[in-house]
């Protein structure tokens, strides 16, 4: 269970780093700013990343939903293109 806590905080971490990255910036604005979308992707693709470590047993008793990986693509990716 710590692991877990340790896990969901570098999750929140990694969510509060693409709020301050994101900042004022407009999408059209984010869309042209490549330093910027790399800064948020990465923090994206780590929040996936450290999804497929939270334990079993955490998923199980806080039903979590999809994966990582599935959410990055269909609710961020996508929009870029």
């Amino acid at each position: 269970m710590q692991r877990d806590a340790s896990l969901l905080l570098d999750m929140f971490r990694a969510t509060s780093q693409i709020v301050q990255f994101k900042g004022e910036l407009t999408f059209e604005r984010f869309r042209t700013d490549a330093k910027t979308q790399s800064a948020i992707i990465h923090q994206f693709l780590l929040i996936g990343e450290v999804a497929k470590l939270i334990s079993d047993d955490f998923k199980n008793n806080f039903s979590c939903r999809g994966s990582g990986d599935s959410i990055i693509k269909a609710e961020f990716i996508g929009r870029i293109k």
